[in-house]
């Protein structure tokens, strides 16, 4: 996989979390679900999808740590733009859908066909 690379960002209202967005990962034809943007120590963060096998988490993802790192700057570059469009204070808005998500504002040039 080595051609056009697009992330689409849902942007959590749910501050508490130390999830702040959930991200689909775009490649060619290949959609990549449940990346997420996390709040951590030293910073945000993007971790992989995973799944929890008994009691212990288990990456369901894996790239080279170039393709690793490339995809996690993708993502954080439309985490910004897109947190950067939400202006509701403390992670509140009406616009937010029923299920905890943001909206982005415009869905035009990424069209996901779910």
């Amino acid at each position: 996989m080595g051609g056009i690379m697009k992330a689409k960002i849902f942007v959590l209202k749910d501050s508490k979390s130390k999830t702040v967005a959930m991200a689909t990962l775009v490649v060619d034809d290949i959609f990549i679900k449940n990346f997420r943007v996390v709040s951590g120590s030293k910073g945000l963060f993007v971790s992989f999808p995973c799944e929890k096998v008994k009691e212990e988490y288990k990456d369901t993802v894996f790239a080279y740590k170039e393709k690793r790192d490339e995809i996690a700057k993708c993502i954080m570059d439309e985490y910004e733009k897109e947190a950067g469009t939400i202006k509701a204070p403390q992670g509140q808005s009406e616009v937010a859908n029923d299920d905890g998500f943001y909206p982005a504002d415009d869905d035009s040039e990424f069209d996901l066909p779910f």
